[in-house]
């Protein structure tokens, strides 16, 4: 059985846990549209896996301030610090997608919960605290420890090496084709939550698991 010997479950943290609905209003409130949240969001990210190549490191934090500025300006909208800071600041008022407390629940019984974000881990964890999924989740990790943003191998690599597991004794859980593509890289157990992007990219390793939401994840798990 490929799952008989997983003692740990790793969790993506934006979109995976939490929903990004959340910033939608608050763009809007600034003269954004709710659309510009995954555009935004996508070139944080773009930035980010390029910093990690040439060992010029940027924290997650830094990239938000920066892409809100350049988005204000494609868009020919004043802005100012105070502005950008609100909104960057608003990733700490996320909520959690519905099913992610009864799936925690379930699975904290028999594994151990941890995160992995290219974000902050201290976020992380307010995040979890005020959405009262805390007590699940044994630790935080993030990206910001090794300087390399995932999909590269080291965030992975470093979680493992910390939980003393094997990579074939942890589950990658995220809701991003190229997370889950990275951790079955470095040899993890994968799980792609479809939610957010609705479809893997072909050409990607196949994950172990694919499911809707999380829940329909748990349930695939338990099931085995």
């Amino acid at each position: 059985m490929p799952f008989k010997n997983l003692k740990s479950i790793v969790f993506d943290v934006n979109e995976t846990i939490f929903s990004l609905k959340f910033l939608e209003n608050q763009f809007e409130l600034n003269g954004l549209s709710k659309n510009d949240v995954k555009f935004w969001f996508s070139n944080v990210l773009k930035e980010g896996f390029s910093s990690s190549i040439n060992n010029n490191f940027m924290k997650f934090s830094e990239l938000g301030i920066i892409e809100l500025e350049r988005l204000f300006l494609q868009k020919n909208l004043k802005n100012d610090i105070h502005t950008l800071s609100f909104l960057n600041n608003s990733f700490k008022n996320l909520r959690s997608h519905p099913e992610v407390t009864e799936s925690f629940r379930i699975l904290s019984k028999k594994f151990r919960l941890v995160t992995l974000t290219n974000g902050s881990r201290n976020v992380t964890r307010q995040l979890l605290i005020k959405n009262k999924i805390s007590d699940f989740v044994e630790l935080c990790f993030s990206v910001d420890e090794v300087k390399k943003w995932k999909p590269f191998p080291a965030p992975y690599i470093h979680v493992c090496e910390e939980l003393k597991n094997k990579p074939s004794e942890c589950l990658m859980v995220a809701a991003h084709g190229w997370d889950v593509n990275g951790a079955k890289n470095i040899g993890m157990r994968t799980a792609y939550v479809k939610r957010y992007e609705k479809k893997l990219n072909e050409k990607y390793l196949k994950p172990d698991l694919i499911g809707e939401n999380l829940l329909d994840i748990t349930n695939q798990i338990i099931s085995i």
